[in-house]
C-alpha cells in the first residue's frame, strides 16, 4: 500500500476519534448550562456590607421566591423580596426598611398552598418577626420574640411556622435553644431544649420533617490560635465547636448524640447544612485547617449519615494534594433515597482539575455514588461561594442561590435540569482519562 495513502487514512481515523473525544470532553468538562440564570442583586464588597442573609423556596409550579438583606447607607438593611412567577420576575418589593444589619436569620418556605412565610430580624427593635406573602402581597408582620437571636424557621403539618433560637436565660445568662410553637400566628408557646448545657450554643440547622424535629448544633467548648483572616500573618484565639445532632418525636424529649468530635468547625467558617433521608439524617459541616501558613486551606467537608445509633462518616471533598479548599458553603440534596447530591465551594490556588479552572473559583456539584465515594463532581459556576448554599428540588429542576464571586460579590441565582447534572456526573464519573489521552492522540497522528 501507498505509504502516503496509509499515513492519510490513520490521520482521518485519529481526526475522527479525535473529534468525538473533544465532543464528548466538550459535553463533560465547562460550567453547566443553566435553564435561567441570572444576578438577583449585586453585593457590596466590603465583608460587613455583603448580602449574607438569604433563602429561597420553589412552590409547585416551578415558580422561584426569595429573600433577602441588602445593606443601606442608613445603617438598618432592606428585607427585599424577589419572586418569578410563570417564568417572569417581578420587580422586587421591600418587606422592611429595618433589617439588623448583623443577622443571618432571613427564611422563606412555602407550604403545601402555596403560601409564602418569611421571617427576619429588626435593627429598632432586635426582635424576631413573621410575615406570610399571598400572591405577591405582604400580609402585617408580627413580633414573635424578644432578641436579635440567630434563628431557624420550618413549618409543620399544617403550615404553621416553627422557630428555633439561640437564647440563654435571664438574670443567669445560660446558653439554652428555645423552640418556638404557635397555633393561632399570634401567641407563641416558648420552651427550652430539654438537652445538656453547653459551653454556648451555636445552632447549626433545623429540619422538621414527618412529624420529627432534628437539630445539628456547635458547643463553642475549643479555642485554638488562627490566622486573623485571608492574607493575614497574625493569629487570634479562634472559637471551635464539636458538632452534636439531636432529635424529638413531640418537641419535648430530645434524643442527642455527639456526632463529631474533631473540633474542626470553626465559629468564624461555620458551614453546616442538614437534609433527612426518610427519617435518616445526613449531616455536612466544614473543616476548617491552615495548610502552609495559608488561612482557610487544606479544609474539606464531613459527612455523616446516622446508621442505628452510629455515625458513618466520611470526607466527601477527596483530593490527593494537601492544599485543598473545598467544602465551605456546603448544602446536601437528596436526589432519591440513597442517592444524593452535594454543592460547594472548590477554590484552591490549584485544583489539579482540567475540569475547574475558573479564575475566580469555581462551585462543584458532586453525588455519592454507588461506592459512595463522592469521587466525581462537575462545574456549577467558573466563580467562588462566598455565602451560603441554597439548593432546592422541584421535580426534575435545580434551583441554587449563593453569594458568589471574591473577585466581585453577587447574589446569585440558577435553574438547571437534573438530568443535565446526571449526565454530567456520568460522564465525569466514566473513567476515561481525558487530560492525558487527547494530547497522546495528537501526538499519535504524526
Amino acid at each position: 500500500m501507498n505509504h502516503n495513502i496509509a499515513a492519510n487514512r490513520r490521520l482521518d481515523r485519529y481526526t475522527t476519534v479525535f473529534l468525538t473525544l473533544y465532543l464528548a470532553a466538550t459535553e463533560a468538562f465547562g460550567a453547566l448550562p443553566s435553564l435561567d440564570a441570572r444576578v438577583i442583586s449585586d453585593s457590596e464588597e466590603p465583608f460587613d456590607r455583603r448580602i449574607y442573609s438569604y433563602d429561597m423556596d420553589v412552590d409547585s409550579n416551578n415558580d422561584v421566591h426569595i429573600l433577602y438583606s441588602r445593606p443601606t447607607d442608613a445603617g438598618a438593611d432592606q428585607i427585599v423580596y424577589r419572586r418569578r412567577v410563570g417564568g417572569t420576575w417581578r420587580p422586587e418589593q421591600v418587606l422592611s426598611n429595618d433589617g439588623l444589619r448583623t443577622s443571618i436569620s432571613n427564611h422563606l418556605l412555602i407550604d403545601d398552598k402555596g403560601l409564602v412565610h418569611v421571617c427576619y430580624l429588626r435593627q429598632s427593635t432586635e426582635h424576631l418577626y413573621y410575615r406570610q406573602v399571598i400572591n405577591g402581597i405582604p400580609r402585617p408582620e408580627v413580633m414573635v420574640d424578644e432578641g436579635a437571636w440567630h434563628t431557624r424557621m420550618q413549618l409543620d403539618e399544617t403550615g404553621r411556622p416553627l422557630f428555633l433560637r439561640e437564647d440563654e436565660t435571664w438574670p443567669e445568662q445560660v446558653s439554652k435553644l428555645t423552640l418556638l410553637i404557635t397555633t393561632d400566628l399570634t401567641t407563641w408557646d416558648e420552651h427550652y431544649l430539654g438537652i445538656a448545657d453547653v459551653s454556648r450554643f451555636r445552632l447549626a440547622d433545623f429540619v422538621y420533617e414527618d412529624g420529627v424535629y432534628h437539630v445539628t448544633y456547635g458547643d463553642s467548648s475549643l479555642t485554638q490560635l488562627v490566622l486573623a483572616g485571608k492574607g493575614s500573618t497574625n493569629h487570634i484565639d479562634g472559637t471551635f465547636h464539636k458538632l452534636f445532632y439531636t432529635s424529638s418525636p413531640d418537641g419535648r424529649k430530645w434524643s442527642t448524640t455527639l456526632l463529631d468530635d474533631a473540633g474542626n468547625l470553626y465559629e468564624n467558617e461555620f458551614w453546616t447544612t442538614l437534609a433527612v433521608d426518610g427519617g435518616t439524617p445526613l449531616v455536612g459541616a466544614y473543616q476548617y485547617a491552615e495548610y502552609d501558613g495559608l488561612y482557610n486551606t487544606g479544609t474539606w467537608a464531613l459527612l455523616a449519615l446516622r446508621q442505628g445509633d452510629i455515625w458513618e462518616k466520611r470526607n466527601i471533598t477527596p483530593a490527593n494534594y494537601e492544599a485543598t479548599r473545598a467544602g465551605a458553603s456546603i448544602a446536601i440534596l437528596v436526589r432519591s433515597p440513597g442517592e444524593y447530591l452535594g454543592i460547594w465551594d472548590f477554590s484552591p490556588d490549584n485544583t489539579y482539575d482540567g475540569g475547574f479552572r475558573g479564575a475566580r473559583g469555581n462551585i462543584a456539584i458532586a453525588r455519592n455514588g454507588q461506592d459512595n465515594a463522592w469521587s466525581h463532581k462537575v462545574q456549577l459556576d467558573p466563580f467562588s461561594a462566598e455565602g451560603r448554599i441554597v439548593a432546592r428540588r422541584n421535580g426534575e429542576r435545580l434551583h441554587v442561590l449563593v453569594l458568589g464571586d471574591f473577585v466581585d460579590a453577587k447574589l446569585y441565582y440558577r435553574e438547571l435540569d437534573l438530568g443535565v447534572v446526571e449526565a454530567r456526573l456520568d460522564a465525569a464519573s466514566s473513567g476515561f482519562p481525558w487530560n492525558s489521552f487527547l494530547p497522546a492522540i495528537l501526538g499519535g497522528a504524526r
